[in-house]
């Protein structure tokens, strides 16, 4: 009796230490598990940051690698208006149009730069940089813009000069023409007068005569109204149309 006594004793022990090891291995279990997924959060949240870092420095690079190309092609503009400049054919448009362009570029390096954060200081710098050469080239095209101006007011100083010029040419060209009209006129009329004012004579070959002088002088006078008129004369017509009745009465 007393040995199965001790027998229940020993298995009502060997039941209870099997609760005390199976709740305690239970218990360890839950706390790994929570260590555990404190781990992974943590990796998760390094990744996501690592990620947007990642991300961020591609877009940087982006930002960088456009604007630089746009640089490039924008020296290589300003290049060319320095030759057409030299040449004579650079415009303000031009130079306007490079200017805002490389403003535009300024402009996106400024947003950039207020959105780094302090950390990215080899992205800054290298934005400080590529400011500094956008400022250069700028200055550069005001320069030629200068340039071109003052060409342009040399240009149209000329031109108002050419026109001065132009001008008095053609007055004096005009005066020339008036005197030459009034010279053939003139001439025209003292033949005219001297043909009208041959007296009259008598004898048939005395009126022969006085007839064929009087014809050569009108068609003298009537030459020089012809030259007249070919100048421009307004009177000119009307006078060779009283010479040529003249004519048909002889």
């Amino acid at each position: 009796m007393d040995i199965i006594k001790v027998i229940a004793v020993m298995l009502v022990s060997l039941s209870a230490c099997s609760c005390v090891n199976e709740s305690t291995s239970q218990k360890t279990e839950m706390v790994s598990y929570e260590e555990y997924q404190a781990t992974v959060d943590e990796y998760k949240s390094l990744n996501k940051r690592q990620e947007a870092i990642i991300s961020q420095n591609i877009a940087n690079e982006a930002l960088i690698s456009e604007i630089v190309s746009e640089l490039r092609t924008l020296t290589t503009a300003a290049g060319t208006l320095r030759v057409d400049v030299e040449a004579g054919t650079g415009t303000i448009s031009r130079s306007d149009e490079i200017k805002a362009r490389l403003k535009e570029l300024r402009q996106k390096l400024g947003e950039a730069s207020r959105k780094a954060s302090p950390k990215e200081k080899q992205y800054l710098q290298t934005i400080h940089n590529l400011e500094d050469m956008i400022i250069q080239k700028e200055k550069e095209v005001d320069a030629l813009k200068l340039e071109i101006q003052i060409k342009d007011k040399e240009i149209e100083a000329k031109a108002k000069t050419i026109k001065i010029q132009e001008n008095t040419i053609e007055i004096q060209r005009k005066e020339m023409i008036l005197r030459q009209i009034n010279a053939w006129e003139k001439m025209g009329t003292e033949l005219y007068q001297v043909a009208t004012s041959l007296p009259a004579v008598k004898g048939k070959k005395d009126k022969d005569n006085m007839s064929y002088a009087k014809l050569y002088i009108f068609y003298r006078a009537k030459k020089c109204f012809v030259q007249a008129k070919e100048l421009g004369s307004s009177r000119a017509e009307s006078e060779i149309r009283n010479i040529e009745s003249e004519i048909c009465a002889l």
